[in-house]
């Protein structure tokens, strides 16, 4: 009697052990592919200097969007960030430092990708961005956003905004009401549809270079860029 009794309890802890299994791979594989990306945010591997990603061009909208450069510059930069995002932090310095080597010849347009699953804070960071834009002062906003990554609440950001005297009344209703949210979602989309599946992701002259990357290594992709005859 006690072997059956034995035998019960053993079946019955596998199959409890067994559910326990199941549901964790159910939640595993439930995942967006957006989202499984977003949980483990490093850098992809640095290709070799001068190098794109293996992959065809991509149209992107730039006009409309926050941008700086002369427009027919011979290399355009689209990078979709997210403010709340450390690597993006970083590799903001080295965008700015592609900007001054090569001066007249880049455009710089910058589109949201706040990625919400992890960065809490990125949505509102980017509308308070294109409210800022609204004033003229994107990237002044934009720097002060990266600047300070762990000072995103609303209160934070409307200390930001006094620090650039924007019009307190007309920030404040621009970002209460989430005027630019559609906007912001609208890039989120594109983003997605043009094979971003995580921050910063960058595009030279349409080519992805995915992940934050040293300066020598965007420097020698539009050094290739600019050795090219030029576009008609």
């Amino acid at each position: 009697m006690k072997e059956i009794k034995d035998l019960i309890l053993i079946f019955s802890l596998s199959l409890n052990f067994g559910f326990v299994i199941a549901g964790a791979w159910y939640g595993i594989n439930r995942l967006s592919p957006l989202a499984a990306s977003a949980a483990a945010p490093v850098p992809a591997t640095t290709p070799a200097a001068g190098a794109l990603e293996n992959t065809a061009p991509v149209a992107l909208t730039t006009e409309g969007h926050p941008s700086r450069g002369p427009a027919n510059a011979p290399v355009t930069i689209v990078e979709f960030s997210d403010f709340q995002c450390p690597f993006c932090g970083r590799e903001t310095p080295v965008l700015k430092q592609l900007e001054d080597a090569y001066p007249g010849k880049i455009r710089r347009i910058f589109r949201q990708f706040p990625i919400a699953s992890i960065h809490s804070k990125a949505q509102k960071a980017a509308e308070a961005s294109l409210c800022a834009n609204e004033q003229g002062k994107f990237w002044e906003m934009h720097d002060t956003l990266f600047e300070q990554p762990l000072a995103l609440e609303l209160t934070d950001i409307y200390k930001k905004a006094d620090g650039l005297r924007l019009n307190k009344d007309s920030f404040k209703n621009c970002l209460e009401s989430s005027r630019y949210a559609a906007a912001v979602e609208h890039d989120l989309q594109e983003g997605i549809q043009a094979g971003v599946t995580g921050t910063p992701a960058v595009f030279i002259n349409g080519r992805m270079v995915n992940g934050a990357r040293p300066y020598a290594d965007l420097s020698s992709i539009i050094g290739g860029e600019l050795a090219k005859p030029p576009r008609s």
